[in-house]
């Protein structure tokens, strides 16, 4: 019995070694947007956005940043920003995160030193402390500025077995369909535009709205975030995005009209107010995520309120919104 259980030993460690050294060897030879390199979070998306940052090391040369959750992952157009600024653009948002999790990237230095913007789009869904999404931001800023043997370390180091194959599973359904809710189909500069051709809507999501509650904490951070950007000198802009309009009756455009003066006062010219824009319900997928055009239209919208000269920023005073119905 007992060199039954030690033979088994062996095998099972064997076997172990056997997929590390397998998932070692295969993680170069595939796209990291693909292969699950990295388990810093218990977010798939986070993991599968980190792995995809170090496949082309696209922070190194970064210079303006967006971040998120899938308001700025499918909403903001990098492309659009980086045609239109000859800035180099990067998307880090994920599905879920928070002004928290942005803070937590700048606090361990995850962050390249050359951004001088950042940008944040939300919507009322990212208000609210209620958050599963956990990050160990030491192994993310070692997994983000390491060489490949650091990453393989931390892949080693954290590797478990289930969350490996779950995370596997996850990038084969997600990574390479474009007309899902969870498309992990990160274009070069990390956004996901959702393509209108074949996209089914669910109607649950299609009537779903979520109030200003939480609002306190969601200020929280973005002032932490904005004092770390000045400190920084990094010109940091919150863009308020849009509801479908057919959503909203008169207490909630009441409530949002609040939540905009509130950030006016305090932010100036650093907040950029679009959530009166009528852009249509064809243009959403759902509440409040865009389809490519819609995200392409709000993006130079965004641009539109800005100046762009000697690659500076500034907030135009007046600027006129048109829906695009």
């Amino acid at each position: 019995m007992g060199k039954f259980l030690i033979r088994c030993t062996y095998f099972i460690v064997l076997i172990t070694v056997l997929i590390l050294l397998w998932a070692f060897i295969k993680a170069k030879e595939v796209n990291f947007n693909n292969f699950p390199g990295n388990n810093v979070s218990n977010s798939s998306c986070l993991r599968a956005k980190l792995d995809h940052v170090v496949s082309n090391n696209y922070l190194e040369q970064c210079t303006f940043l967006i971040s998120g959750s899938s308001m700025s992952l499918n909403n903001v157009s990098g492309q659009a920003i980086e045609k239109r600024t000859s800035e180099n653009v990067y998307n880090i948002s994920s599905f879920g995160t928070r002004p928290v999790h942005t803070l937590g990237l700048f606090d361990n230095n995850a962050v390249g030193n050359n951004v001088r913007y950042l940008l944040i789009a939300f919507n009322n869904c990212d208000f609210g402390d209620v958050n599963n999404i956990s990050v160990d931001y030491t192994a993310t800023s070692s997994f983000i500025n390491g060489g490949i043997f650091t990453r393989r370390w931390i892949f080693l180091k954290t590797f478990n077995l289930k969350t490996f194959f779950s995370d596997l599973d996850d990038r084969s359904k997600f990574s390479s369909i474009l007309n899902t809710y969870k498309s992990l189909n990160f274009d070069k500069y990390g956004s996901v535009l959702l393509e209108r051709n074949g996209f089914e809507i669910n109607d649950e999501r299609w009537r779903q709205y979520t109030d200003t509650t939480g609002f306190g904490i969601f200020c929280e951070d973005i002032f932490q975030l904005a004092a770390i950007c000045k400190k920084s000198n990094i010109d940091f802009y919150l863009v308020y995005l849009p509801y479908r309009f057919d959503l909203l009756t008169e207490n909630f455009r009441s409530q949002n009209m609040a939540v905009s003066i509130f950030l006016e006062k305090e932010l100036r010219s650093n907040f950029i107010d679009l959530h009166n824009i009528d852009l249509g319900s064809n243009n959403y997928c759902d509440y409040a995520h865009f389809f490519k055009e819609g995200a392409d239209y709000i993006t130079n919208l965004i641009l539109d309120s800005l100046i762009v000269q000697d690659n500076q920023f500034t907030q135009k005073p007046d600027t006129v919104y048109t829906s695009i119905k």
